[in-house]
């Protein structure tokens, strides 16, 4: 592991600037349901965080994005869905509240 990978650790507003600058412009592989969804994959948040501090996630940014993302997401009137797989992989779509 690198050393800059072992100082940085991932904290609740990585995930929330993640999500609300990143997530929404970056990594939008829509899928066509009833509402606009973003799939978010373990590999955007690798690029966000790679673009952020140069390297790859760690497995400890991996984790806290794993535990925070509900939570960020709720506070942004979407909703997540996990799919599981060898990847974890989350489907975040608006609910009907947070539509322009």
């Amino acid at each position: 592991m690198k050393q800059t990978e072992l100082q940085h650790r991932c904290d609740i507003n990585d995930i929330k600037e993640f999500l609300v600058n990143y997530v929404t412009i970056n990594c939008k592989r829509n899928i066509v349901r009833q509402d606009q969804q973003y799939k978010i994959s373990i590999a955007c948040f690798h690029a966000w965080h790679r673009q952020k501090y140069g390297v790859r996630a760690s497995p400890q940014c991996v984790r806290t994005l794993t535990l925070y993302l509900t939570v960020v997401a709720q506070e942004q009137k979407l909703q997540v869905i996990k799919e599981g797989g060898a990847r974890p992989k989350y489907i975040l779509f608006y609910t009907l509240d947070a539509l322009p």
